[in-house]
């Protein structure tokens, strides 16, 4: 029996993959229009494999593919169409946004995607470390809120949608990871003084380390390389809990 289904998929195309028909030397591609309830021909290719582009993301598409031959004069043989492929796009990669509005707590927002059926955020301790799901979310949610984060503490965030298509899960690419400080007290020592982060000071970042410090911080002891405050932030450097509040 011909089979179709989806090899790969991104939020634009769809590759689908079969199996070839014995005898058979070439295969039409059909998608199906479920408003029209009518299927129209993509593809007539001897491969077994084709890409279909220019899709919308998240969107639900139905496809068959069937084998047919030609005989030594020329009439074409059909074989039987494989059954009909319920498959999807990717849906596409919400923006995040994350903020601390309180002691402990971190609320982190994105826009709603279209086609998804729900949503996974996932923290970590480090940029570039692992990262756990915290919440997994339903349809149409844009925000979620967490409590009992440290205070002082920097967090990294990032989301993706999901859709449901029967039993399969096809899920989005994740966001850009940002990063946020908890809101609170936090307990310091040595002489650093404390400062606010502000847009026009120069800051400073060592080479393994993930967060932003002023020039005087005790921290600074192996390497000190300067860095403006945009561009610490959006490579994901979050404050020193030490030298700025």
């Amino acid at each position: 029996m011909l089979r179709a289904e989806s090899k790969s998929q991104t939020n634009t195309y769809i590759t689908l993959i079969w199996n070839k028909a014995n005898g058979a030397t070439g295969y039409i591609v059909y998608r199906y229009n479920p408003t029209q309830k009518s299927y129209t021909a993509l593809k007539n290719t001897n491969a077994n494999s084709f890409t279909v582009n220019n899709l919308t993301a998240g969107a639900t598409y139905y496809f068959k593919v069937k084998p047919y031959a030609k005989s030594d004069n020329g009439k074409t043989i059909w074989g039987t169409a494989s059954s009909m492929l319920k498959t999807a796009t990717k849906p596409a990669t919400p923006n995040l946004k994350v903020t601390s509005p309180s002691k402990g707590k971190i609320t982190v927002s994105w826009n709603n995607v279209a086609g998804e059926s729900g949503y996974q955020v996932y923290c970590s301790t480090s940029k570039n470390g692992s990262y756990k799901k915290l919440k997994s979310l339903s349809a149409n949610t844009t925000s979620c809120s967490s409590t009992g984060f440290t205070a002082g503490k920097t967090y990294f965030f990032k989301v993706r949608a999901y859709k449901t298509v029967d039993d399969t899960v096809i899920y989005g690419s994740f966001s850009a990871v940002k990063a946020v400080t908890v809101k609170g007290s936090s307990s310091s020592s040595g002489n650093t003084s404390t400062t606010k982060a502000t847009n026009n000071t120069t800051y400073y970042i060592t080479e393994t380390g993930e967060k932003y410090h002023v020039s005087s911080c005790r921290t600074l002891n192996k390497s000190k390389i300067p860095i403006s405050y945009k561009d610490a932030v959006a490579r994901g450097y979050g404050p020193c809990g030490i030298c700025i509040k």
